[in-house]
C-alpha cells in the first residue's frame, strides 16, 4: 500500500492502520476481480473470513491494550449510507461485528448538512484534532455510501524530556539550514543498525513500553532520498515538530474506482464504485509525549547504548514510525523534510 506520489521535498504523515481499516471495510463487500485486485495490492492472504477476523483481532487488541491515562489508542469506524442505497444485511452485520462500526443513514443530496454531521463525528472521534475531513463539494445526490475510520493516539514518554534543556539548534533541511527548537535528553535509548540501509534507528518507548516511536535517521546529511528509495522497495537530541497531512490515497486499485469494473455486490445489489479515498492525519510531539490522529520493513537489531553512549542528533530529514510492539503494527508513519 502506498500513498499517491508525493512531493519529495515535503513532509508526509499518515496512518497505515486507518487507511488499512477503511479499505478492509470495502474489501468485506468486494467480489470477483475487484476482490482479487484488493488482495494483491493490499497483501491480503487467505480466505476473506480469515482476513477480516484477523483485522478485527488486531483492532480489538489495540483498543483493549492501549487504554490508560498514560497511553490511549482509540479506533472508531462509521458507515453512512444514502436512504436510496439498499445495504445487504450481511454487510451491515459485518460492519457492526467485525469493525465495531456505527451505521447511520445520511441524505448526501443535502451536502452541507451531511458534511457537517460527518465532520462533527470525526472531530469527536479525534478529540478535536481533525475538525474537517469531508468537503461538502465532494458530496451530492450520487453519493451512495461513506466509510470513515478515525484513529486517535496520545502517549506519554517512558522517559520525559527536560523542558529546561529545550533550546535553539540547527536543522539541516535540503532547502537550507534553519534554526529550530530542539529537545534534548541525556539518557540511554535503544539504537538499531542495519546492513541494508545507511541509517540508524532510535527507539523511544511510551509508558508501558507497548508502543514506541522509531526514528530512522540517515547517516549522511542528504541521505533521505536514498533511504526513501530503500524503504519503498542514548544520549540524544530530538526535535519538536508539528505536522499536518491531508492526502488522497492511490494504491493501484483501478477496478475499485471504475463504475463499469467495480464489483461491490457484497455491499449492495445496486451498482456502486469508490469515488475517492481521503486521508487526513496530524501529529504533535512535545517533551511530555505525543498526540497523533488520523481519519480514513527494514529489519533492525536493537542494543542499548552502554557504557559509552553515542550522540543521536536528529538535525536532518528523517522518517519515523509509531509501532505497536506486540503485533508490529504501524499505527502512524511520517517523513520530516522541513521542521
Amino acid at each position: 500500500m502506498v500513498l499517491a506520489k508525493d512531493d519529495q521535498s515535503s513532509n508526509i504523515f499518515f496512518s497505515p492502520l486507518s487507511i488499512g481499516t477503511a479499505l478492509a471495510m470495502v474489501y468485506a463487500g468486494s467480489r470477483g476481480d475487484t476482490s482479487q485486485q484488493m488482495e494483491e495490492v493490499l497483501g491480503f492472504q487467505g480466505r476473506r473470513k480469515t482476513v477480516l477476523r484477523g483485522h478485527r483481532g488486531l483492532v480489538r487488541w489495540i483498543r483493549r491494550r492501549h487504554n490508560s491515562s498514560d497511553v490511549t489508542v482509540k479506533v472508531t469506524n462509521r458507515v453512512y449510507a444514502s436512504p436510496t442505497l439498499r445495504l445487504r444485511a450481511r454487510f451491515a452485520a459485518r460492519m457492526r461485528r467485525l469493525f465495531y462500526a456505527k451505521l447511520k443513514q445520511l441524505d448526501f443530496s443535502r451536502s452541507e448538512e451531511a458534511a457537517a454531521v460527518v465532520n462533527a463525528n470525526v472531530n469527536e472521534d479525534t478529540a478535536g484534532r481533525i475538525t474537517e475531513l469531508v468537503d461538502p463539494g465532494t458530496l451530492d445526490s450520487d453519493t451512495a455510501l461513506l466509510l470513515v475510520n478515525a484513529v486517535y493516539f496520545k502517549g506519554a514518554w517512558l522517559m520525559e524530556f527536560d523542558t529546561s534543556l529545550t533550546a535553539e539548534a540547527d536543522f539541516h533541511a535540503l532547502s537550507g539550514t534553519r534554526t529550530v527548537q530542539m529537545m534534548k535528553a541525556k539518557k540511554y535509548f535503544p539504537v538499531g543498525y542495519s546492513g541494508s540501509v545507511d541509517a540508524r534507528v532510535l527507539k523511544l518507548p511510551y509508558k508501558g513500553e507497548a508502543i514506541s516511536m522509531l526514528i530512522v535517521l540517515p547517516n549522511e546529511m542528504d541521505g533521505i532520498h536514498l533511504l526513501d528509495a530503500e524503504i519503498h522497495k542514548a544520549n540524544m537530541e530530538d526535535l519538536i515538530w508539528s505536522l499536518d497531512s491531508s492526502e488522497e490515497v492511490e494504491m493501484g486499485l483501478t477496478d475499485l474506482f471504475d463504475l463499469n469494473e467495480a464489483n461491490l455486490s457484497g455491499i449492495s445489489r445496486q451498482r456502486i464504485c469508490v469515488s475517492d479515498v481521503v486521508h487526513k492525519a496530524a501529529i504533535e510531539v512535545t517533551e511530555e509525549g505525543t498526540t497523533a490522529t488520523a481519519a480514513t520493513a527494514v529489519g533492525f537489531s536493537f542494543r542499548m547504548l552502554r557504557p559509552k553512549p553515542e550522540p543521536f542528533i536528529v538535525d536532518r530529514p528523517f522518517f519515523f514510525v509509531l509501532r505497536d510492539e506486540k503485533t508490529g503494527a504501524s499505527l502512524f508513519i511520517g517523513r520530516v523534510m522541513e521542521p
